[in-house]
């Protein structure tokens, strides 16, 4: 899965720096405390993910950047289950893979354009899903 290329840990293990909550107000960004938190670490997250399509692989220079980026990947990932069924026979989708495209420009986009547009909201809600009391 590509959480697991990317090492996602969950918040609960994650720096003190990387701290961040869901904040529900009325009218407000549920995932503003989210991009407060990633800011300072923002330019360096973004140049890890573009340095993965070059190198194949992931140099994270902090904790701090791991985390976020394993964050980034384990979201986008479940973002891609919900675009298919895995039955007990086959496994659909109704997207075709863009042909010609490589996987790694795929995963960047995933990464950095699709999260910029809906990558934060997806976020705080899987961290009240992981959040929820058993």
């Amino acid at each position: 899965m590509l959480s697991a290329a990317f090492n996602y840990f969950s918040l609960s293990e994650a720096p003190a720096s990387c701290a961040w909550q869901v904040i529900q107000n009325a009218g407000g960004d549920p995932s503003e405390d989210l991009r407060r938190a990633e800011a300072p670490f923002l330019s360096t997250i973004e140049a890890s993910i573009r340095r993965f399509g070059i190198d194949k692989r992931l140099v994270s220079p902090s904790q701090e950047v791991a985390y976020f980026v394993g964050l980034r990947a384990h979201v986008g990932a479940l973002f891609l289950l919900t675009l298919s069924t895995d039955g007990p026979h086959d496994s659909q989708s109704i997207l075709a893979y863009p042909v010609g495209t490589p996987f790694l420009t795929t995963i960047e986009w995933l990464l950095l354009d699709w999260w910029r547009e809906h990558g934060y909201d997806a976020a705080w809600k899987l961290q009240l899903f992981e959040e929820w009391p058993e």
